[in-house]
C-alpha cells in the first residue's frame, strides 16, 4: 500500500499546527511496516525548490517533494492555472504510484485538487482542520464583525462579505459540497469539528473523528528526572504562565495583554508571563502595531522570546506551569494543548471548540472566549493558589498516554486505508 500525504505548506517552511499534522502523519507512516511506501508533499516558495524545475526533495529527502503551485482564488478556493495543477497531479502519480492520497488541506492547491486525483482512480481521505470549506473569513467561523458564527448560510455570509451576493455564496457552498461527494473517508480530530461539517453538509459525510498523530519530537523526549522535574513555584518564585503559537488576530494574544494589564500589581508581580511565537504574517499591519502597544501597557514581568523549533517546544513548556490557549475562535484539535499535556503543565483556554473537549475538568482552566477580564480573573485564581497548583500527571505518564494515542491514530488511519485499498480489487495488502 501506497500513501501520499498532502499539505498546504511544509511545516518547516510554514510552522503551523496542521502542517505538522500531516508531516508527524507521513513519519509515522514512513516508518511502519505495514506501508510499503509513503510520501509527503507540500507546496513551498519557489525560493525554498532551488530550481528552475516544478518539483523539489525539501532539504535533499527524496520522500519529501515540494512545489510552488499556482496561487488560489481566495473565495472559491478554485486554482487560478488548473491546467498546471493537472500537470502537477499528473507528475506526482507517475512518480509517487500512490494508492491513497491523504488530503490535509486545499489550501495553496486548490479545491479541484480532489477531482483531478479522484479522476485518475486515486482514493482520497481528507482530514479537516477548521472552516475554511465553510467559512470564507480565513476558516474561523467568526463574524467579521467579531462574533461567533454558529451556522453558515448566504444570506449571513453576504452579511459578513456584501462584496459577495447571497447567491454566489450559494454557488460557492454548492461547488464545494459536490467535490467533496468525491471523497472516500473524512478524519476530524475532534467531535465538535465533525458535528459542524455533518450539520454544514447536505449528504452523510463518512467521517471518523480521530486524533491528530503528536510528532516524535515530543513523544520521544526524556521526562524530567524526579529530583529535577517541574518547577516548585510553590516554593518560591513567580507561576509560570507561557502561551506558545504564531500572532495573529484569531489566536488571542492580545487578549491575554489585555488580562495581564488589568491585573492588580501584586498579582502581576506573582506571574511570569512567557511569550513564545512571532508574527511574520502580520509583520506590517495594524494589529502588530495594537500588539507592540499592549506589550508596553503589560509591563517587564512579560517576556517574549520569539520564534521557538518544534523540536524545542516541550522542554519549553516544562519551565511552565501553566499553557494559556486564549484563542477567540472555535478552533479544532489545537497540538500546543497535545503539548502541554506532554510537558505535565496544566492549561488555561477559552470554553469554546476543541479546546474545550480537549481539556480535563478539575485540572484545567477555561474562560469565557475573547474576554480579557474573564481571563484575568482566572490569572489571579492561578497566582493565589486556587485551584490547587499541584501537577497531577508527571511527563513520564503524559509520554506514555500519548504514545499510545499515537498508536491508536495511527491504527485507525490504517484501517481507513486498508479498507479502501481493498475496495479497488488490488492485489490484497
Amino acid at each position: 500500500m501506497r500513501v501520499l500525504v498532502l499539505a498546504h505548506h511544509h511545516p518547516e517552511v510554514v510552522s503551523g499546527g496542521g502542517e505538522w499534522a500531516a508531516y508527524s502523519l507521513f513519519r509515522a507512516l514512513r516508518e511502519d511496516p505495514r506501508v510499503d511506501y509513503a510520501a509527503f508533499v507540500a507546496h513551498v516558495p519557489e525560493t525554498h525548490i532551488g530550481h528552475s524545475a516544478k518539483f523539489g526533495c525539501f532539504r535533499g529527502r527524496p520522500d519529501e517533494i515540494v512545489v510552488n503551485l499556482p496561487r488560489i482564488r481566495g473565495f472559491t478556493l478554485e486554482s487560478t492555472n488548473p491546467d498546471v495543477l493537472e500537470e502537477v497531479a499528473d507528475d506526482l502519480i507517475r512518480y509517487t504510484k500512490p494508492d491513497i492520497l491523504h488530503l490535509h488541506h486545499v489550501f495553496n492547491w486548490g479545491i479541484e485538487t480532489i477531482d483531478i486525483f479522484a479522476r485518475r482512480g486515486v482514493r482520497l481521505v481528507m482530514t479537516l482542520h477548521e472552516f475554511m470549506l465553510i467559512c470564507h473569513n480565513y476558516g474561523q467561523m467568526r463574524r467579521t464583525s467579531g462574533e461567533l458564527c454558529y451556522a453558515a448560510s448566504p444570506v449571513d455570509c453576504a452579511l459578513c462579505f456584501p462584496k459577495y451576493t447571497p447567491g454566489k455564496f450559494f454557488i460557492r457552498t454548492a461547488v464545494i459540497q459536490a467535490l467533496l461527494k468525491r471523497v472516500d473517508a473524512f478524519i476530524a480530530p475532534s467531535r465538535f469539528l465533525a458535528d459542524r461539517f455533518v450539520a454544514w453538509s447536505p449528504d452523510e459525510l463518512p467521517i471518523s473523528v480521530v486524533e491528530n498523530i503528536l510528532g516524535r519530537h515530543a513523544v520521544d523526549s526524556d521526562p524530567p528526572a524526579e529530583s529535577a522535574g517541574r518547577r516548585d513555584s510553590a516554593a518560591g518564585g513567580n507561576t509560570v504562565v507561557g502561551f506558545f503559537g504564531q500572532f495573529t488576530p484569531f489566536k488571542g494574544v492580545d487578549v491575554l495583554l489585555e488580562a495581564y494589564a488589568m491585573l492588580p500589581d501584586p498579582v502581576r508581580s506573582a506571574i511570569e508571563l512567557r511569550i513564545h511565537g512571532e508574527n511574520r504574517s502580520w509583520r506590517d499591519s495594524d494589529f502588530r502595531e495594537r500588539l507592540e502597544a499592549l506589550f508596553q501597557a503589560a509591563g517587564p514581568s512579560v517576556r517574549r522570546y520569539g520564534a521557538y523549533r518544534n523540536d524545542e517546544v516541550i522542554q519549553l513548556m516544562r519551565a511552565c506551569d501553566w499553557v494559556v490557549v486564549p484563542s477567540i475562535w472555535w478552533e479544532n484539535s489545537p497540538i500546543v494543548i497535545q503539548e502541554a499535556k506532554l510537558a505535565g503543565c496544566r492549561i488555561l483556554c477559552a470554553d469554546i471548540g476543541g479546546m474545550a473537549e480537549k481539556t480535563e475538568s478539575g485540572r484545567d482552566l477555561r474562560f469565557s472566549p475573547g474576554n480579557a477580564r474573564a481571563l484575568a480573573r482566572r490569572l489571579e485564581e492561578i497566582a493565589s493558589g486556587r485551584p490547587d497548583s499541584e501537577i497531577s500527571a508527571c511527563p513520564g505518564a503524559a509520554i506514555e498516554k500519548i504514545a499510545a494515542q499515537n498508536e491508536d491514530s495511527l491504527q485507525r488511519h490504517l484501517e481507513l486505508y486498508t479498507e479502501l485499498f481493498r475496495l479497488d480489487n488490488r492485489t490484497e495488502p
